[in-house]
């Protein structure tokens, strides 16, 4: 009977394990059965042990065996990497930050009304050469949101590209690549049907030039605060269908939208970083696309699990930068002590091999 049920957790461990290597768009399903690899992958550990602890060697093998196979998904999951020592060569770093619009309404500062300046000024005086901004937010009349100018003149960043839609108002909001390189190219990509966006940047460092790609794949626009409420169930059963439906949509849309990024990558002349808010675990479709081209920060050199949602789901890996074998890491930190947005900044620092 045991060994019935060791089987049958094997039958059904596996084409889960490989659902992160099928488009969603064209089987939306297997969307759903990446969030299970984490699960799968821990119940595997835990029989592996009860096996050893047992002395129970062909358990051992059958179950240690499918941890092998999905032995890239703990290389996702969680990295240990020595701390970098300063690199002789000249270094790129590299910021991404999904800021939420600056904390603009009042329910995202409420607790801290001056949090979107404290937001504000910190992306502002913070160092690095690159900085890529999801849901960025700007109003020229605004002394206080007026985004562009502030980190464009104050921050010492001369060159930068932003693709946004603007309300009745004259407030901008989108994405925003800055850089203290100079920009000789530039070109938003387009989501179809989407406010989300991703812009295409090539930059030229010294006698090098470099492609940044910026991009937001299609939202989840998930309340954590309000999806469970256990006093009205009937409300709690639509809420979560609703849910069902967007998570749904949001597999398909990045789908669609990894293939027009992806020409990007493919068609580049020059060394590639990619970064931003995938709205997608590291066990997804869209991360194991992405890294069939591109290696992943966190993964070689960021340390413990790397967590950058900011909110009561504070165990996702939803913000990521990519680069090309082309570029050397030297250190990837998500900075867990700047707390203004639901997400928290990513930090990389990158070198040309020579």
């Amino acid at each position: 009977m045991r060994s019935l049920l060791s089987w049958l957790i094997i039958i059904i461990s596996i084409p889960i394990l490989f659902a992160d290597q099928i488009s969603p768009a064209w089987f939306w399903p297997l969307g759903f059965l990446s969030y299970l690899i984490p699960i799968v992958l821990l119940i595997h550990v835990i029989i592996v042990i009860y096996a050893v602890c047992k002395l129970k060697g062909i358990l051992i093998i059958k179950h240690a065996g499918v941890l092998i196979l999905g032995g890239r998904f703990l290389l996702r999951t969680v990295a240990f990497h020595s701390p970098s020592t300063s690199p002789d060569e000249k270094t790129i770093s590299v910021l991404s930050y999904n800021v939420r619009v600056f904390d603009v309404y009042q329910h995202l500062h409420k607790d801290d009304p001056s949090k979107p300046i404290q937001l504000l000024n910190w992306v502002t005086q913070e160092e690095s050469d690159i900085k890529c901004f999801q849901e960025f937010y700007n109003l020229d009349s605004s002394k206080i949101y007026n985004s562009l100018k502030k980190i464009s003149r104050q921050g010492s960043y001369r060159y930068y590209f932003t693709k946004v839609f603007k309300n009745e108002e004259g407030a901008a909001f989108g994405i925003a690549t800055f850089s203290r390189f100079p920009i000789i190219k530039y070109e938003s990509i387009p989501f179809q049907h989407s406010k989300n966006k991703a812009l295409c940047t090539d930059l030229k460092v010294g006698e090098d030039t470099i492609r940044i790609l910026n991009v937001h794949f299609q939202s989840i626009h998930l309340d954590e605060e309000n999806l469970i409420d256990y006093e009205e169930y009937e409300k709690t059963k639509t809420k979560i269908r609703s849910l069902f439906l967007t998570l749904k949509k949001g597999f398909q849309k990045r789908a669609e939208q990894l293939k027009e990024v992806e020409i990007y990558i493919q068609n580049s002349p020059y060394p590639v970083i990619l970064c931003g808010d995938l709205n997608d675990l590291p066990y997804s479709y869209t991360y194991t696309r992405l890294n069939k081209f591109l290696n992943n920060a966190f993964e070689k050199a960021g340390n413990g699990f790397g967590f950058t949602h900011n909110g009561k789901l504070n165990f996702l890996r939803i913000d990521n930068q990519f680069f090309d074998s082309r570029f050397q890491i030297h250190s990837f930190e998500t900075i867990h002590s700047i707390k203004f947005s639901d997400h928290y900044p990513i930090k990389a620092v990158y070198s040309l091999s020579k």
